[in-house]
């Protein structure tokens, strides 16, 4: 197993509906869930709450300056009604860092910085260091 990283944008607090951002933003999302919905890898567990999310299209194995550089792109043209949705729902930039054997940070450049801080939204970074061989990053 090697070191995985989650970046996305993510979308919370729009009721049960994810079609609703899908609409605003102009992104299909990747994936998106209802309350409700059955977790893929627990047989009897369901979500508590609705998400909508967009992805890096990137391999998880890519480094996270790599997701984002992959990612900024495909959402900088719609910046706008990201900011519009952000303006009414919860909206952040997350990533999501699992490392085996240890956690050796993250840089970014002052580039991808400023183009976060152009999308006026929040960057959400998360580090995990799993060191036992564990696969709990499956649902993020």
């Amino acid at each position: 197993m090697s070191d995985k990283s989650h970046v996305f944008l993510k979308v919370v607090g729009f009721g049960d509906d994810p079609s609703v951002v899908t609409a605003r933003i102009g992104l299909s999302p990747t994936p998106a869930w209802r309350i409700g919905d059955p977790m893929p890898s627990h047989s009897t567990a369901t979500r508590n709450h609705s998400r909508w999310s967009f992805h890096s299209p990137l391999p998880l194995e890519a480094h996270v300056e790599k997701h984002l550089e992959a990612l900024l792109p495909l959402l900088e043209p719609h910046a706008a009604r990201i900011q519009e949705c952000a303006a009414e729902f919860s909206v952040e930039l997350c990533c999501a860092v699992y490392y085996e054997d240890f956690t050796p940070g993250i840089h970014l450049s002052p580039q991808i910085l400023q183009r976060i801080a152009d999308l006026g939204i929040p960057l959400d970074l998360d580090l995990y260091f799993l060191g036992d061989g564990s696969d709990s990053h499956e649902n993020v």
